[in-house]
């Protein structure tokens, strides 16, 4: 399971060319322009156009998100079995699925499982 933030920006170009000058690189570019993902030494940066994030309700700041190379249902089964139960069924979303679950102080995590063809 690798860590990615996903950080919700007015402009995802401007951002991704600070990203890039601090080191990462970018990875990945979605044809609407609203999602950059950005390869680190250590990790991954998902930017996301924060007008367009969330059904276009927006958003602001980051989320605490993973990507997971297991299925959601077995991951949803450990944290079952651990006491931590997801909120709800997996959810269908335009790169592959997300489960969403609460860590004891409260933080939603996501979980991804991505789907590369879907990407784009």
């Amino acid at each position: 399971m690798r860590v990615r933030p996903v950080h919700f920006v007015p402009d995802v170009d401007e951002a991704a060319r600070f990203y890039e000058a601090l080191g990462l690189v970018v990875r990945t570019r979605a044809r609407t322009g609203g999602w950059i993902e950005l390869q680190a030494s250590g990790g991954e940066l998902g930017l996301h156009d924060a007008a367009s994030a969330d059904d276009g309700e927006g958003r602001t700041g980051v989320l605490f998100c993973f990507v997971t190379e297991e299925s959601l249902e077995t991951v949803a089964q450990r944290l079952r079995e651990a006491g931590f139960a997801p909120e709800g069924d997996p959810v269908d979303q335009e790169w592959g699925r997300s489960l969403f679950v609460r860590a004891p102080d409260g933080t939603v995590a996501q979980i991804d499982e991505q789907e590369p063809e879907l990407y784009a």
